[in-house]
């Protein structure tokens, strides 16, 4: 505006364009605002529905890489105690780690694995108490003693947790899911929440794995345990087999343990073995069974051997192994195996004597 209007009226017309000038930048600059606004709201709308999209359809994203040691230095895993009527079964525990680079969306992800079982068995003879078998879990988490940290428990041969470290029994794990798979069966038997008593679901003889889900703060972790029940009667089974090679007859001289028992309920037997490496021959059976491997150092002629638990075998020469196998039995009389079995497949019937 001017200093000095020669009119009042002049002075007036001024003020009037000045007026409207500034009404009207206010105007541009509150609908400026407001499409800003607007842009905010649909970008963001459009995140929100991203993100719920996303959740619904994929979930999360989890990475787990070979360098991810260098991010994740090391993975909280804690030790399992489980127990089937006071009786402690040893586990198999596999642990994971997730550190989150974006929340709820992206997860890196650091696994360990560790078996925790007692007296070199994987499998374990339970019995019921007051007509039940009730299943028992408690967790311990493991600290390094000169840094308290927490670590992944690690255990000496006896089983203990290793004398640099010291364990703590922990209360907010929470058990979430639970599966029963019945090997017999071939089939699980049951899947959903954690549940104590799992006496509707275990026959007084059978073998069974039992999975329990467990989480805590920022990990996760599978628990597996194998269990075998036993029926009195088969304690009191012979302790000889019988096979029949091209019409040759040979007794077997059995193991005492759960592989022999599980093997007697698939007989009798007649199948056709294939030969493996000119000192074997192998079956894979239709049914897993109970096994117990152990570091096998000599394999002799006449051996009957269970490799993982399906896989049959029969061995017709002498040589040294590393590999893990369940002992069923052996022939008592396998001088001439090798000429009878030949290098070929073969026909071999398995009977109880």
């Amino acid at each position: 505006m001017k200093q000095f209007y020669a009119s009042e009226e002049e002075y007036k017309k001024d003020n009037a364009k000045v007026r409207e000038e500034v009404i009207k930048e206010q105007q541009n600059t509150s609908e400026s605002v407001v499409k800003k606004r607007k842009k905010i709201a649909i970008i963001v709308g459009c995140c929100v529905g991203l993100f719920i999209l996303f959740k619904f359809t994929l979930g999360s994203i989890n990475f787990s890489i070979g360098l991810i040691d260098f991010i994740l230095p090391y993975t909280k895993g804690h030790i399992y105690e489980v127990r089937i009527n006071d009786t402690i079964v040893g586990s198999k525990v596999v642990n994971s780690h997730s550190f989150p680079i974006i929340p709820t969306i992206l997860y890196l992800d650091n696994h360990s694995s560790s078996n925790y079982y007692t007296n070199t068995k994987n499998y374990y003879d339970v019995k019921k108490v007051d007509g039940k078998y009730i299943l028992d879990i408690d967790s311990y988490a493991c600290y390094y003693k000169d840094n308290n940290v927490e670590t992944l428990c690690e255990l000496d041969k006896d089983f203990k947790v290793q004398s640099n470290m010291y364990s703590v029994l922990k209360k907010d794990v929470q058990y979430t899911k639970m599966a029963i798979y019945d090997y017999k069966e071939d089939k699980n038997i049951y899947r959903g929440k954690f549940i104590k008593d799992i006496t509707p679901y275990i026959k007084e003889d059978g073998t069974y794995s039992i999975k329990i889900m467990a989480k805590y703060p920022t990990v996760s972790s599978l628990v597996e345990v194998y269990i075998h029940m036993q029926e009195d009667n088969k304690e009191n089974m012979g302790d000889k087999m019988r096979i029949v090679i091209n019409d040759k007859s040979y007794d077997v001289s059995l193991e005492k343990n759960s592989t022999v028992n599980d093997l007697r309920d698939l007989l009798p037997l007649d199948i056709t073995m294939q030969d493996l490496n000119e000192n074997e021959k192998y079956y894979y059976l239709d049914k897993l069974i109970a096994s117990d491997p152990i570091q096998i150092k000599e394999i002799k002629k006449g051996d009957i051997m269970l490799y993982g638990s399906d896989c049959l075998v029969i061995f017709y020469k002498d040589f040294d192994t590393h590999y893990p196998y369940t002992k069923i039995g052996h022939i008592d009389n396998p001088d001439d195996l090798e000429e009878v079995l030949g290098s070929k497949d073969v026909n071999i019937k398995f009977l109880n004597e």
